[in-house]
C-alpha cells in the first residue's frame, strides 16, 4: 500500500502513525526500539549491575564529538517505550550521576522518524497486520524541492468569551467563528452549531488564535453540557490547561504557552511568530527538512528545529548524541579570552544625509563561513590541519566534513533554489529557512545546544570581521567611499557610479573574501542618525532611506518598534514617506514645513485617538518591579483583577496621567481604560519621533515643542522666523 505519513504519537509501549492513503485517515500502530548509550570508567560493572537490575546492555562503537574518534560504550535497548525516561532516571541515580549518557533524551517520536527513515508529508510504501505496520519505507527524500502536499482540510477557530481567560478558565461563553460562519446564541447552541459544524468539514489543521488556553476552555464546556465531542480524531481528549515556561534567550525573557498536540490532526496557535511570519508552506517545509512533528515545527523555535536537524545529520554518521546539554567551553587563558570575545566588526556611519550610496550585503554570511572553514565540535583542533582563525589559537580540519556545515550547506543550497523558483509557495519555505540559517549562529553559544561550541560562534566572528575589512579595502581601491560597515552589510558611496561599476565592486569583494556578495539596492538618499543622548555618537542600527525604487528601510526608529504606540510609529512612518519624494538635500530640507504640519496634524488627531493607537506593548522579564515604572504598575493592576501574568508575556497600557502623585494611577492596563490619558505626555511622543529622524539637520526638541503649542495651522513664515531665532540663540 502507499500513502502519505503525516503524524506520530506515542501511546503506551506503542508508536501511533497517522497516514493518508486513498482519501482516507488512518490510523496504524508501529513498534521501536529505541537505545541509550553509555560512556564510563569500568563499564565491565556497569554492565553487570544494569543486568543485575534486569536491563540487558552490550559494547558497540560510537564516535565522540569531544574526542574525535570512536571509543567503546554500552548500548541500552529500551523495549517499553513507557519505561524510557524512567530507566534514564533510574541509571543516574544507581551509579549517582557518575556515567556519560547519549541518546537519552531524544523526543521518541523524533526518533521514531529517524529510526524508520520518515519525516512528515513523506510518500510512503507500507504493510499493515491487524492495523498494525509490518514494514514502512519512505519512497521520496525530505531533501527534494518539487513535492506536493495531501489537500488537507483547513478551518480558523476564534472564541470570544465575557472574560479574558489569563484571568481564569471559568468565563462565559459569548461567540465562536469557525469555518467562515458566527455562532452566537447561547451557550449550549454555540456548542452544539459548532459541534456541528465541526464534523462535517473534519478539518486536518486548525488554526486557532491562543488555541493552548482555547482548547481546554472549549472541552471544559462541551463536558459541562454532557455534550460528546472530541477535537483529536483518532482518541478521546485528553489533554488540559498546563502552565507555560518562561525562559532567557539573549537576555530577555520569553513566556511559551503549554503547547497542546491534537492526536490525528494538526493544531497551529494561529499567535505563534512562524504562523503569521512563514505560513503553512514554510512550517512543513522546515518540518520535512528538520524531521520533526508539524505541530512541534510550528509552536516552537527555529532553534528546535536546528537542533533536531544537527542530531539527526549527526545520527547518521553514527556519532553520540549529548544528553541535557552539549560540549563545554574549554579551557583559555585571559589573554586568549580577550583575542576571542571580540564580536563581530562595524564602521561607525557618518551622520546625516547621503546620496549616491550603495549597499552590498553577503548572502547568509555567517552560515557560508560555517560552511566553508568547516566549523564543527569534531573539527576543532584536528591533528593533520594546522591553518588557524584570524587571530585567535583555534585550526578547524579541513579534509573531514563536520556535521555543523554539512547542515548548512544543505540549508543554504536549498533556500538558494527555492528563492529562484519565486511562488508564494516558495517564499514561504525560503522564509523558514532563513530563520534556521540566522539561528545556527546564535545556537553555537546558546548554554542548552546539543551539537555545538562557543568556539565556532568565536571563530564565525573572527572569519566575519576578516570579511568586513577585506570588502571595504577592495572598495575603497576602486575609488569608492565607505560610510557604513556592519556584521555583513557595506555601505559604500561615489558619485554618478554605473551599473558596471557595482558589478566590479561586486566580483572585487567576491575574489577578495570568498563569500558570495549581493547588491541589496541603491539609495535615493539615507540618513544615517546619532544617540538621542550624545549627538556626538553614531548609532550603527539607528537610520533611514529610500532605495531608487521607492522601497523604504528603517532600522533602530520609532516606525518599527514594537513598544511604541502605534499612532507615534504611523506618523513617522508617514514623514519618511514624505520625505522619500526628494531627490538632493535641498529638495529634502524644502519638505520640513511639510513634516511639521504632519506633526500637527497628528497631535490635533490625538483628541480621537482609540486605545489601540495609544497602547504600549511591553515584554515583562519579571513580576516584582522595584520602583514606580509602567511595567511593575500595569502588572499589579492585572494580578489585582485576577490575569495569570507570566514573565515573558507582553502587556499593554496607556499613559494615563505620568505625573500623578500616586504612581498607581500613573498608568492603566488596555483593558482598563476608560478613555482619560496624558496627551502632553503623547504629544512628547510624537515630537520625539519628529526630532529623531530630523536630529541631524539642527532641528532640535524646544523648536519642535514650540510648533506644536497650538494646533492651529502654522503658516511657513512663522516657522522661518522660529529657524531663525534657534541659529541666532545657537552662534557663539
Amino acid at each position: 500500500m502507499k500513502g502519505t505519513f503525516i503524524d506520530c504519537y506515542l501511546q503506551g509501549d506503542d508508536v501511533v502513525v497517522w497516514l493518508k492513503s486513498c482519501g482516507r485517515d488512518l490510523r496504524l500502530v508501529d513498534s521501536f526500539v529505541p537505545r541509550i548509550y553509555i560512556r564510563g570508567k569500568d563499564l565491565e560493572r556497569v554492565r553487570s549491575r544494569l543486568f543485575s537490575r534486569g536491563i540487558r546492555s552490550g559494547f558497540v562503537k560510537k564516535k565522540s564529538f569531544f574526542l574525535g574518534k570512536e571509543q567503546w560504550v554500552l548500548e541500552v535497548p529500551v523495549e517499553k517505550l513507557s519505561s524510557f525516561h524512567h530507566i534514564v532516571n533510574r541509571i543516574e541515580r544507581w551509579f549517582d550521576f557518575s556515567l556519560e549518557l547519549y541518546n537519552a533524551d531524544l523526543k521518541l517520536e523524533e526518533h521514531y522518524m529517524f529510526d524508520k527513515g520518515l519525516f512528515p508529508t513523506a510518500k510512503v510504501s507500507f504493510e499493515v497486520e491487524n492495523n498494525r505496520i509490518v514494514s514502512i519505507n519512505a519512497l521520496d527524500d525530505a531533501e527534494e524541492l518539487d513535492y506536493s502536499l495531501p489537500k488537507f482540510k483547513v478551518a480558523d477557530l476564534k472564541v470570544k468569551t465575557a472574560d479574558n481567560l489569563f484571568k481564569g478558565m471559568d468565563s462565559e461563553l459569548v461567540a465562536v467563528f469557525f469555518g467562515n460562519k458566527l455562532y452566537k446564541s447561547s451557550e449550549q447552541e454555540i456548542l452544539n452549531d459548532f459541534k456541528k459544524a465541526f464534523e462535517k468539514k473534519n478539518p486536518d489543521i486548525i488554526w486557532i488564535e491562543n488555541g493552548n488556553l482555547i482548547l481546554p476552555f472549549l472541552k471544559e464546556k462541551f463536558r459541562e453540557y454532557n455534550i460528546d465531542f472530541c477535537f483529536n480524531r483518532f482518541e478521546k481528549d485528553d489533554f488540559e490547561f498546563k502552565q507555560g515556561d518562561v525562559y532567557t534567550s539573549y537576555g530577555r525573557v520569553f513566556y511559551r504557552s503549554h503547547s497542546i498536540f491534537l492526536r490525528g490532526r494538526l493544531h497551529f496557535d494561529a499567535r505563534a511568530f512562524f504562523a503569521d511570519d512563514t505560513g503553512l508552506h514554510g512550517i512543513v517545509d522546515g518540518a520535512r527538512v528538520a524531521r520533526q512533528r508539524i505541530q512541534r515545527t510550528e509552536m516552537r523555535s527555529a532553534g528546535a528545529c536546528v537542533t533536531n536537524m544537527l542530531l539527526y545529520t549527526a545520527w547518521k554518521m553514527d556519532f553520540l548524541l549529548p544528553y541535557k546539554t552539549g560540549m563545554y567551553e574549554r579551557f583559555k587563558t585571559m589573554y586568549q579570552l580577550y583575542q576571542a570575545d571580540r564580536g563581530a566588526c562595524i564602521f561607525e556611519p557618518r551622520v546625516g544625509f547621503h546620496n549616491h550610496v550603495t549597499e552590498f550585503d553577503f548572502v547568509s554570511l555567517y552560515p557560508n563561513i560555517m560552511n566553508k572553514y568547516n566549523l564543527s565540535p569534531e573539527t576543532l583542533f584536528c591533528k593533520c590541519c594546522k591553518d588557524k582563525v584570524p587571530g585567535l589559537h583555534y585550526h578547524f580540519c579541513q579534509k573531514t566534513r563536520g556535521v555543523v556545515p554539512i547542515v548548512a550547506e544543505k540549508l543554504i543550497r536549498r533556500r538558494i533554489t527555492l528563492k529562484k523558483k519565486g511562488t508564494p509557495e516558495s517564499k514561504q519555505k525560503c522564509d523558514y529557512i532563513k530563520w534556521l540559517l540566522v539561528t545556527m549562529f546564535g545556537y553555537q553559544a546558546f548554554k542548552g545546544k546539543k551539537i555545538g561550541i562557543i568556539e565556532i560562534h568565536e571563530s564565525i566572528q573572527a572569519y566575519a570581521r576578516q570579511v568586513i575589512m577585506k570588502s571595504c579595502r577592495a572598495a575603497e581601491n576602486l575609488g569608492w567611499d565607505v560610510v557604513h560597515g556592519i556584521i555583513d552589510s557595506v555601505y559604500v558611496k561615489k558619485r554618478n557610479f554605473s551599473k558596471k561599476e557595482l558589478e566590479i565592486v561586486e566580483k572585487e569583494i567576491f575574489n577578495a573574501t570568498g563569500m558570495e556578495v549581493k547588491h541589496e539596492g541603491n539609495y535615493r538618499w539615507i540618513v544615517f542618525l546619532p544617540s538621542l543622548v550624545n549627538p556626538n555618537v553614531p548609532v550603527p542600527t539607528r537610520y533611514y532611506g529610500v532605495f531608487e525604487d521607492g522601497e523604504l528601510k528603517c532600522r533602530g526608529i520609532e516606525a518599527i518598534r514594537k513598544d511604541c504606540p502605534p499612532i507615534v510609529a504611523k506618523m513617522q512612518k508617514k514623514m519618511i514617506e514624505l520625505l522619500a519624494k526628494a531627490k538632493t538635500e535641498d529638495e529634502f530640507r524644502r519638505l520640513f514645513p511639510s513634516v511639521f504640519e504632519l506633526l500637527k496634524k497628528y497631535v490635533a488627531a490625538l483628541d480621537h485617538a482609540t486605545k489601540d493607537e495609544l497602547a504600549i506593548v511591553k515584554m515583562i522579564s519579571k513580576l516584582d518591579y522595584s520602583g514606580s515604572i509602567a511595567q511593575g504598575i500595569v502588572v499589579s493592576q492585572m494580578i489585582e483583577e485576577g490575569y495569570d501574568v507570566k514573565p515573558g508575556q507582553a502587556i499593554a497600557y496607556i499613559i494615563r496621567d505620568v505625573k500623578h502623585k500616586d504612581p498607581r494611577k500613573r498608568y492603566i492596563s488596555l483593558d482598563r481604560f476608560s478613555g482619560e490619558f496624558d496627551k502632553q505626555k503623547y504629544i512628547e511622543f510624537l515630537v520625539r519621533a519628529t526630532f529623531s529622524i530630523l536630529q541631524p539637520f539642527d532641528i532640535s526638541m524646544d523648536l519642535l515643542f514650540e510648533l506644536v503649542k497650538n494646533t492651529k495651522q502654522i503658516k511657513l513664515d512663522s516657522f522661518n522666523v522660529l529657524v531663525e531665532r534657534k541659529c541666532v540663540e545657537d552662534s557663539p
